[in-house]
């Protein structure tokens, strides 16, 4: 009888994959080490700040966040990666021109802010080194971007992996340090160690990237990457406004300190958006040409389990709410737990537009996208400043959820109505198999929250769903490497 080795050696298996595949486990890894160092130094912070001054490190970030869009207009993102497929024969060469244009927009933004800083501090609530200290840390932030998508796009996952863990371990301990250091004044250590990291990493970057090019202006690759990037402006900054708006919003209204509990809550309850990011950075470049080559199955075959796989991740992760708000925070932070599954099934939603959105970018239809974008996130402020006062920090949490539903729901119409126009096909996914994935993580989700008066019950349940979660896991695995591999 022939003997059959039961025992695979993982290295040669690796050594079987394929360039794509080995890439993308990689970028996966990569990801995943990076928010994971982010999240697992949390608990540090919380404890080395009190709700008041993490509340305010928080709104800070907020604000760069928002603030960035104005500032580099957004041009690592989507218009660089699928130029970068467009112009694949002069790829220095288009990355240095998109360079000289995100340096344009820069110095642009800088000299009208430096015009109106006395309204803008006051309508903000910055200081001008506060806001000198975004400029810094969204030039060099976007530089280093830019060099992560190309690496993305030729697949170099190696320098890709070093750079990116080497600045995501030097970030938090200079941030630790600078605390530890500069004791009276712990917010603006924490600010200005993390700006000095991207400014140490982001500049040499630039510079690489800039003496490798041999052309910086082109006037038809900057009016084609402005009218990509323009319309979807508003876009971007509604999406900042959907995720930034309620730290700031409960920041102004009902103080600090509540800001800094609902930060906790929320960072904990995107803790999802470590799998939403890892698999978007790994699988956009693979959605894109399967789009050009109208492999419109293989999408389908590969994003729904990953759904389903994604909406078993947000149940689990409600159900051990609890436990994970102790290991991130001390106990003036517990309250955030009853928030946490209703944050967590918004990351579910953000990872479901995200899989409708793939085909809008492609097609260069961002007028659609913007418009969707900046529905939700009026109606999130609109919600926000009328229910904040009335019910704190739940409220925000509530009104984003229903927020980002508004915003899937929107977009899946675009999708359709793209995929009728210009692809000739009905759907690319199967519409009532979205519908009961969604409508059932938003139930159990809900109905997770009074299980935490239940501890052993709840950790009953939770164990279940982690063994679902891993079975499922396995079984998909396989389809899932074969389809990447083709």
């Amino acid at each position: 009888m022939r003997k059959v080795n039961i025992f695979i050696n993982p290295m040669d298996y690796y050594r079987k994959l394929s360039v794509n595949v080995k890439a993308g486990l990689w970028f996966l890894l990569c990801n995943f080490i990076t928010k994971g160092i982010a999240a697992l130094t949390t608990p540090i912070f919380t404890r080395l700040l009190s709700t008041e001054e993490y509340g305010k490190v928080s709104v800070f970030y907020s604000w760069q966040d928002i603030l960035g869009f104005f500032i580099t207009f957004a041009l690592s993102s989507s218009v660089y990666q699928r130029g970068l497929i467009k112009y694949e024969d002069k790829q220095d060469d288009y990355t240095g021109i998109m360079l000289t244009l995100m340096s344009f927009t820069t110095i642009i933004s800088f000299i009208i802010y430096w015009f109106f800083r006395s309204v803008l501090n006051k309508a903000i609530g910055l200081s001008t080194f506060s806001m000198v200290l975004i400029f810094v840390s969204c030039f060099n932030v976007t530089s280093i971007d830019f060099w992560y998508q190309r690496r993305r796009v030729l697949q170099q996952y190696l320098p890709f992996v070093v750079v990116t863990l080497l600045i995501a371990f030097v970030k938090p301990i200079s941030s630790i340090t600078a605390i530890l250091l500069i004791n009276k004044n712990k917010v603006m250590a924490r600010i200005i160690s993390d700006t000095a990291v991207t400014l140490v990493f982001g500049m040499p970057i630039f510079i690489v990237m800039m003496i490798k090019s041999k052309r910086y202006l082109d006037i038809n690759i900057w009016k084609e990457s402005l009218f990509f990037v323009l319309p979807l402006l508003p876009h971007y900054l509604s999406q900042r406004i959907l995720s930034q708006s309620d730290r700031i919003m409960i920041s102004s209204m009902i103080g600090d300190a509540q800001a800094g509990i609902y930060s906790l809550a929320y960072s904990v309850g995107m803790l999802l958006m470590l799998l939403n990011s890892a698999i978007d950075g790994t699988m956009g470049p693979w959605i894109y040409r399967n789009l050009r080559d109208k492999n419109y199955i293989r999408i389908k075959n590969i994003v729904q389990p990953l759904l389903l796989l994604f909406s078993l991740c947000v149940l689990t992760f409600s159900l051990a709410a609890p436990e994970l708000v102790m290991i991130f925070a001390s106990r003036e932070y517990y309250e955030a737990i009853y928030i946490v599954p209703i944050i967590a099934i918004s990351s579910y939603f953000i990872f479901l537009y995200l899989q409708f959105i793939y085909l809008e970018y492609f097609l260069g239809k961002t007028q659609l996208i913007a418009l969707t974008t900046i529905v939700s996130a009026a109606i999130n402020l609109m919600l926000n400043y009328i229910f904040i006062k009335k019910y704190g920090y739940v409220a925000a949490s509530v009104t984003t959820l229903a927020c980002y539903i508004i915003y899937a729901i929107s977009h899946y119409i675009v999708m359709k109505y793209l995929c009728k126009r210009f692809l000739d096909i009905d759907n690319i996914y199967q519409a009532k198999l979205l519908l009961i994935i969604s409508f059932t993580v938003v139930v159990l989700g809900i109905l997770i929250i009074p299980l935490y008066e239940f501890t052993v019950i709840r950790r009953i349940i939770a164990v279940i769903f982690i063994l679902i979660t891993l079975c499922y896991s396995a079984l998909i695995l396989k389809q899932f490497g074969t389809e990447v591999r083709n």
